[in-house]
């Protein structure tokens, strides 16, 4: 350390303002600038500034320097910065975390309700099918049976089972007008596995 900054250190350690504000005048804003580099934001890099000068002026009785006082306040500049940039990594994560959970605990509910509300609808669709229909689409959807299985095991022809799968799409689209683009979606994929 040179003998200007150890005597200017030494005033400090003693309580003299006046030494202190030399220094806080002649690096504050170089040390803003720097600290600019890794935050990306004045007001964030003036507040680590700040509270460097803070500690500094909190802690001058105890404080050792090893190195020049210029050295020391940019190494702590570049440290503080950095934890401030991790711990930052860390907030967020926590917060992504935070809302991620309170979306799919609110959503929880309504999915619910709307299952629930969903299957009471499906159920009045089957229930209005004529038995017919009812039968195939019952072996089609529960059993899993191919258009070609349901005829043969009936003994009537692919064509007919087309229709009253037809039939009864055309059933569950009337019961389920507000659930449309979801059974749609549900029913081409179901519809194209059997074809």
């Amino acid at each position: 350390m040179h003998p200007e900054e150890l005597e200017i250190m030494n005033r400090i350690r003693l309580g003299d303002m006046e030494a202190y504000e030399t220094v806080f005048r002649a690096y504050y804003s170089s040390l803003c600038l720097f600290a600019v580099r890794y935050l990306k934001r004045v007001d964030l890099a003036e507040e680590i500034v700040q509270d460097l000068f803070l500690t500094l002026w909190e802690k001058r009785s105890i404080l050792s320097l090893e190195t020049s006082l210029k050295s020391y306040l940019y190494r702590a500049v570049h440290n503080n910065a950095l934890k401030y940039l991790q711990h930052q990594k860390v907030v967020e994560k926590h917060a992504s975390q935070t809302i991620n959970q309170m979306q799919y605990h609110a959503d929880e509910p309504v999915h619910n309700l709307q299952s629930e509300e969903l299957a009471g609808l499906v159920g009045k669709a089957f229930a209005a099918m004529p038995a017919k229909t009812k039968e195939i689409f019952d072996l089609s959807r529960n059993d899993g049976l191919k258009y070609g299985e349901i005829a043969d095991k009936l003994g009537i022809s692919v064509k007919t089972v087309e229709a009253h799968m037809g039939n009864a799409l055309k059933i569950m689209r009337e019961h389920l007008r507000e659930y449309l683009p979801l059974v749609l979606i549900a029913c081409i994929k179901f519809y194209s596995l059997f074809m």
